[in-house]
């Protein structure tokens, strides 16, 4: 009877015990995604301010994540969010306002009305606009969220 082949003990294989060529290539390829991290440069679309970062360092994001909220201080816009029904039919694009910050009583500012929604919200059974303002000459002490009090001139 011929001998039985011998059975191989050795359970490493090729793929799963690195030599050192590719140990050094998967170091060197670590070491090219590290320079190339920490090269990495965001850029804006536009000059402006990280006005809010939601993201820490280190943190993982997709690519749904708005990590930073850009803002352009150069040029306002108010909007809004209790023209009724009643007043937004005496509006029109071009008109001129006034604009009082709840915070900054003193400061009176100017605007024009650039746009006027045609959709409506409901409020308390109030039917609601939207209306935009641009300031004409914005103040550095205005931040985002601040309350105004916006008046629409009429008789121009």
């Amino acid at each position: 009877m011929p001998p039985k082949p011998k059975r191989n003990t050795n359970t490493k294989s090729a793929s799963t015990d690195p030599t050192p060529t590719s140990l050094a290539l998967a170091k060197a390829n670590l070491d090219a995604a590290k320079d190339a991290l920490a090269n990495y440069v965001i850029t804006a679309p536009f000059s402006g301010v990280a006005a809010d970062v939601n993201v820490k360092a280190g943190e993982q994001v997709g690519t749904e994540t708005r990590a930073v909220s850009l803002a352009d201080f150069s040029g306002w816009i108010v909007e809004t969010t209790d023209v009724t029904e009643l007043e937004v039919v005496k509006l029109s694009v071009g008109q001129s306002v006034t604009i009082t910050p709840d915070a900054l009583p003193d400061l009176e500012l100017t605007g024009v009305v650039t746009e006027i929604s045609n959709a409506f919200t409901q409020s308390g059974g109030d039917i609601l606009y939207t209306v935009r303002i641009r300031v004409d000459d914005p103040d550095p002490r205005l931040r985002w969220g601040m309350t105004v009090e916006a008046i629409f001139r009429t008789g121009e």
